[in-house]
């Protein structure tokens, strides 16, 4: 019985030992996250701590109380479960942002809409996604919430034709350069006034913009329900111009007709 019970007693004190270097572990882990370490690679290196603590407790069990082969097939696979039930987020988040880093819809600096979220892409991570929004606030999205999402991405590729000048002072053509755009469109809605009367002021707003964004900004009108609904579309080079002007755009534009 002395023999049986102190096998119980190295045991319990190997679970205590394994605890413990787990959380000190775990801690270092976490301060150096702060600074050094991305969020999801920190998350990633726990959950490994996670499995490697289990592999060491079934082993202990082994090794002290000479639990047969079965006992411990099923002690893992109980444990397991545990954990990756405890981790399935994580999981899930890291097998998501995997995709969207190999399939690339959307890349950082692009200004895109993903659901109901609208902003500049600052950071993709294997857990989340951050955005700035118009509001000027930061909105992490977790990966596995944007694989189920519909993505629009407002940056474009576009070719620019280039051209060589010769001696003679003709141009042509000679090759295409890509560069990106943001081509950022939404919907506002106004009342059904003087169509003529509106496009005056509209066009006078957007000839105003066209400084600021670099582009004229563009609108196609439709009356619906005794009201007009108009669809813009801002253009710029740097979709943070979008970002930051285009709550000015329609403030100015809701001013003139109300």
């Amino acid at each position: 019985m002395d023999f049986i019970g102190s096998d119980y007693l190295y045991f319990g004190i190997a679970i205590l030992v394994v605890y413990v270097i787990n959380k000190i572990i775990a801690r270092i882990i976490h301060k150096a996250a702060v600074n050094k370490i991305p969020a999801d690679l920190e998350n990633i290196l726990l959950l490994l701590m996670r499995f490697l603590m289990v592999i060491v407790i079934l082993y202990s069990a082994v090794l002290f109380l000479n639990i047969g082969g079965n006992t411990v097939l099923g002690l893992s696979i109980f444990l397991g479960s545990i954990i990756s039930f405890a981790s399935i987020h994580t999981i899930q988040n890291f097998i998501s942002g995997m995709y969207i880093l190999i399939t690339e819809p959307f890349s950082v600096n692009d200004m895109v809409k993903i659901g109901n979220s609208e902003g500049v892409v600052t950071e993709i991570s294997l857990n989340y996604t951050s955005l700035l929004n118009f509001e000027g606030l930061i909105e992490y999205i977790p990966n596995k919430k944007i694989i189920g999402s519909t993505i629009i991405n407002f940056d474009l590729k576009v070719k620019d034709a280039t051209t060589t000048e010769f001696s003679w002072s003709r141009k042509f053509k000679s090759s295409f350069e890509d560069r990106e755009i943001t081509r950022y469109t939404f919907v506002w809605g106004a009342p059904l006034i003087n169509y003529n009367e509106m496009k005056k002021i509209l066009d006078k707003i957007c000839k105003k913009y066209e400084k600021i964004f670099g582009y004229l900004p563009e609108y196609i009108p439709d009356a619906i329900n005794h009201r007009f609904e108009f669809s813009f579309a801002l253009s710029a080079d740097n979709p943070m111009i979008i970002l930051k002007n285009k709550t000015d755009f329609l403030d100015e534009i809701s001013l003139a007709f109300h």
